[in-house]
This record gives structure tokens, sequence and C-alpha cells, in this order.
């Protein structure tokens, strides 16, 4: 329930774009990302990304 507070929370205040490539987020399947994991998700401790970059994100994490 956090976690859908948050995103709709993020999806107002980002105004829409990707965090990382700032093309517009799809109405559906855009994702909220934790930037550091162990913090939860939080306003501060979140954004919202594309499918695509948030792939890459995982990706270099290692979580792929």
């Amino acid at each position: 329930m956090v976690r859908r507070k948050v995103k709709a929370q993020k999806r107002r205040t980002q105004n829409e774009p990707c965090a990382i490539c700032a093309q517009p987020l799809p109405e559906k399947y855009s994702v909220i990302d934790r930037i550091r994991a162990a913090d939860g998700y939080t306003f501060e401790n979140t954004r919202l990304l594309c499918e695509p970059c948030d792939r890459k994100v995982q990706e270099e994490r290692g979580y792929t």
C-alpha cells in the first residue's frame, strides 16, 4: 500500500517524464525505483522510470 501511494505521489510531482531519459512515462507499466533498496519506498528514496531504463538500472546493479 505504501509503495502504491508513493508511486502516485511521484507521478504527480515528477511531472511525467522518466527520471533517467526524460521521455514521457506510459500510463501503465512505469516502474518505481528505490535508489537505495535498504531505505525502502519513501518519497525521497524513489524515482519513476520507464521500463527500458529500469531494465538498464537493474542490469547495472547485477539483478538480471
